[in-house]
């Protein structure tokens, strides 16, 4: 039921899905992106999401481009993660980054997984209604219920989080598909899919806290799955936390991976 490709393949399948999930997040007219070779980045525009990762330094351009790194996002003012990866170039470029005050946070787990094999198991019946996000509105409630269930503190955090979710460009080529399941006609769950090549990054599974551990996050993940399935896609990867990996390796998910965040803040 693993994604079938050897163990390079699938963290590059992981890390590269990943890449061009974050790269999709810069707002048109308000955020910038950068796609090089030696790194990639995102401003969003704001507080929420900004990222940097796919680093390929030498060990000499490394110190010039964390500073390079530091002084953009010390302009914009707000808050950035560097993501490292297995393919993460130099290899210390963590312990460099904590010497400059970058703290490194709970790891995500990379995760993937056989499509096909995943659809064959059996499901129980569930009184989710799940529909694909087609509408503004819809991915408006979307972005609501994804950030209720994650209970963010901060209400200018929450508001550039809306902005960046609801700037997305849905049903449009981009490779962005959100779902939504709704229990009793009230929207209580999300999710999110990327598609690169043949490959399916499910992102923001989201239950809000009063109907979760009623298996709702698998049955949207696997009917959302199912629907891009059809189209031909055959590996789904995704980045856990630690909380929630034996959910995924219930539905087959096995780790292949960690991918380590460090976040630095401007004073």
């Amino acid at each position: 039921m693993t994604y079938q490709g050897s163990q390079t393949d699938s963290i590059t399948a992981i890390v590269s899905n990943l890449y061009a999930t974050m790269l999709s997040l810069a707002v048109k007219g308000q955020g910038e992106a950068y796609d090089g070779d030696e790194i990639k980045w995102v401003y969003t525009g704001g507080p929420a999401l900004n990222r940097v990762f796919g680093a390929r330094l030498s060990a000499e351009h490394a110190h010039w481009w964390i500073a390079k790194i530091m002084e953009m996002f010390g302009m914009w003012n707000v808050p950035i993660t560097w993501l490292l990866d297995p393919l993460t170039e130099p290899y210390d470029l963590g312990s460099r980054l904590e010497r400059l005050g970058w703290t490194r946070a709970s790891d995500w787990i990379g995760m993937a997984v056989d499509l096909p094999c995943l659809m064959s198991l059996p499901t129980s019946p569930s009184p989710l209604t799940i529909s694909k996000v087609l509408s503004y509105e819809s991915l408006q409630q979307w972005s609501q219920v994804t950030l209720d269930a994650r209970s963010y503190a901060s209400p200018q955090l929450r508001s550039d989080h809306d902005r960046v979710f609801t700037s997305a460009d849905v049903g449009k080529g981009t490779g962005w598909f959100p779902y939504l399941g709704a229990l009793d006609g009230k929207a209580v769950a999300t999710c999110g899919l990327f598609t690169t090549s043949n490959v399916v990054g499910i992102y923001w599974v989201s239950t809000l806290p009063d109907v979760r551990k009623r298996g709702f996050a698998a049955q949207l993940l696997r009917s959302a799955l199912q629907d891009v399935t059809t189209q031909g896609y055959q590996y789904g990867i995704l980045h856990s936390v630690p909380a929630a990996q034996r959910v995924y390796q219930r539905l087959g998910f096995v780790e292949y991976c960690r991918i380590q965040p460090y976040i630095w803040t401007p004073q």
